[in-house]
């Protein structure tokens, strides 16, 4: 590091060749006042030292990129055991139907506020589907449902990308959706509660698996196959740090359960069949399930 002849604290580009950059890096003001990157700088030292995580993570917007890489770059030239032990999880913007959100403009949208309007959306949809609920109960499930919208598209979209976030088409009960989540996810719980029994309990006896001999359809063997799967699919999502991975596997989980569910069977085939349903997807994404699944009736 070195003074510059405005009597700033700076570095040399050329120490860090990995940015390919000339010039330096301005990281204390003449004035002793400083900038954004040594405010980072501090931040990162107090982290490592404190918490001594194997990786920390910075979830901030893509236009951040070169700054991350930058303040990546000092740390390791600073302290070397730190290379390669932060990383910049790149986030797309989100935009909305009605145009890009600027807060120059006035336009950006605050996050509770379009959390309350999903709830509102939700509640309208409630009410249109099934009209004989009481309010309180409207209430309560277009809580969870409007949540359950606005998480499951974002999500469902790579980090990187940009969203354009469509409140209409987040809270429809069909297609990739957070509602439709909850609406497979209510279907288990019914078939739970009408066999008699608990998901802890099916969970509990899966050791003898003998009964399972009995699925044969291809509507069973592709269920079956998504389940095996889930599991890969979030250990894949937690390397490649994407959880639209995970919303993937949901969904594909979800169409193969809802066309399982249309098939009735025998004692031994049900027997086999109460196995399959349980909570992958929803706790995974931590969508809560209205008044224990029973949102819809099954």
């Amino acid at each position: 590091m070195h003074k510059t002849e405005s009597g700033a604290v700076a570095i040399d580009y050329a120490q860090l060749p990995a940015l390919k950059l000339q010039g330096d890096k301005v990281l204390l003001r003449g004035n002793g006042t400083s900038v954004y990157m040594t405010q980072d700088l501090g931040t990162a030292f107090m982290r490592w030292d404190r918490f001594g995580a194997e990786q920390t993570g910075y979830v901030v917007a893509s236009e951040q990129r070169e700054h991350f890489k930058t303040l990546f770059e000092l740390l390791a030239l600073l302290r070397p055991e730190t290379k390669n032990k932060f990383t910049h999880l790149s986030y797309g913007m989100v935009n909305l139907t009605t145009g890009r959100m600027k807060s120059r403009e006035g336009t950006v949208v605050d996050a509770d506020n379009l959390m309350d309007d999903m709830r509102d959306l939700a509640a309208e949809a409630t009410r249109s589907k099934w009209p004989e609920l009481a309010e309180d109960e409207v209430a309560q499930r277009a809580e969870k449902i409007g949540l359950a919208a606005l998480k499951f598209f974002i999500l469902s979209s790579p980090p990187e990308n940009t969203i354009l976030y469509d409140p209409e088409a987040s809270i429809r009960f069909e297609g990739k959706t957070g509602p439709y989540a909850l609406y497979s996810y209510a279907r288990t719980r019914s078939i739970l509660r009408k066999c008699m029994t608990s998901a802890e309990e099916v969970v509990s006896s899966a050791g003898d698996l003998s009964c399972l001999t009995a699925l044969g359809t291809t509507e069973e063997k592709v269920l079956v196959r998504c389940l095996f799967n889930f599991s890969s699919s979030m250990h894949a999502a937690a390397a490649a740090l994407d959880p639209a991975k995970i919303c993937n596997s949901v969904f594909a989980l979800a169409q193969a359960f809802n066309t399982f569910y249309k098939e009735k069977g025998k004692t031994q085939l049900r027997i086999a069949r109460m196995r399959l349903p349980g909570r992958h997807g929803c706790s995974s994404r931590r969508l809560r399930a209205p008044l224990s699944g029973a949102v819809w009736p099954c």
